[in-house]
């Protein structure tokens, strides 16, 4: 197994992705252009049968729903991905995200 790395974008026309996953295949396409800049990265390592990672101890930027900064821990495993994403405001208190438990996502078929 190798590292991986999650990798957040900032796109530069956001409204232009909007109802992406609704519109025919065909136009589902997305240029690299369209995703913008990375702004924020997660590295992931192998450990055991799952991949762990987190955000650097500082954090990335943001300004999303009162946040400037946002962390972030990923697991990776069979079942799927489970995230812990926090928002913290300029004074370091978490206005939003994840308190006790992990954002859950499964892989479907």
């Amino acid at each position: 197994m190798c590292n991986a790395e999650s990798r957040s974008f900032k796109p530069p026309s956001p409204a232009h992705l909007v109802g992406l996953c609704n519109r025919p295949e065909p136009q589902r396409v997305v240029s690299s252009s369209e995703i913008g800049n990375p702004i924020c990265s997660v590295f992931l390592s192998p450990e055991g049968d799952r991949y762990i990672g987190q955000t650097q101890p500082g954090g990335c930027p943001t300004n999303y729903r009162g946040a400037v900064k946002i962390t972030n821990r990923i697991i990776l495993h069979s079942e799927g991905m489970d995230t812990t994403d926090r928002g913290f405001d300029a004074q370091g208190n978490q206005v939003w995200g994840a308190t006790d438990s992990t954002y859950q996502f499964r892989w479907v078929d």
